[in-house]
């Protein structure tokens, strides 16, 4: 099994999380092409939570432009087919890759990959969420409001999605909510999508 993923991760405030979500990636059973640590303008040091990392782990420092912002450049920089993406509080599982990228192997039109996660509150609990069961496991085109509610279940920390897909489409930066699903449902009106049926990642709720 062999893809270049690149993966990009936006970190504001995020040192004291940003070494654990980049270790949940270095951690892979498929590993990455490359970490693409987008620093927006904090003001804690990211850089220095990363120390030690292996040299595919960039740390790429901006302005302050907001997550949406901080994707897009990491988009820019990207040199991978496929890129995935990560927030600087949440994780992955080990095998989130690997689930993924077996699971449309027998599918080569697939452009578009999300999955089930793990909603993971202060108090240990656990809960299920992401696209219902009914969409996962097979290919799936979609448009109007089932493309609409499908891209409301994705979440950013499941998403893998083919370089070639993305082409000139970039998050809105004037959007301060909702820009991750908003930016999803373009991509999901445009390809093919599957969703894998498994948990491959965490949101923490802090």
């Amino acid at each position: 099994m062999s893809a270049h993923i690149s993966v990009i991760i936006p970190a504001w405030r995020a040192a004291s999380t940003i070494r654990h979500a980049v270790d949940s990636v270095l951690q892979q059973t498929v590993p990455v092409l490359e970490v693409l640590v987008i620093d927006d303008g904090s003001p804690d040091d990211i850089g220095g939570a990363l120390a030690g990392c292996p040299p595919h782990v960039r740390v790429i420092r901006q302005a302050n432009g907001g997550a949406s912002s901080a994707r897009n450049r990491g988009i820019e920089e990207a040199q991978g087919d496929w890129i995935a993406f990560l927030d600087a509080d949440d994780e992955w599982l080990p095998n989130r890759l690997e689930v993924q990228l077996s699971a449309i192997a027998p599918y080569p039109e697939v452009e578009f990959v999300a999955g089930k996660y793990l909603l993971r509150f202060p108090n240990g609990e656990d809960r299920r969420a992401g696209p219902l069961r009914a969409t996962t496991g097979r290919p799936l085109r979609m448009d109007g409001a089932e493309a609409f509610n499908y891209a409301a279940m994705c979440w950013t920390g499941t998403i893998l999605v083919r370089r070639t897909a993305i082409g000139n489409h970039r998050f809105r930066t004037d959007l301060r909510t909702a820009e991750d699903r908003e930016f999803w449902l373009r991509l999901i009106l445009d390809v093919p999508v599957f969703a894998v049926a498994d948990p491959i990642a965490i949101h923490h709720i802090r």
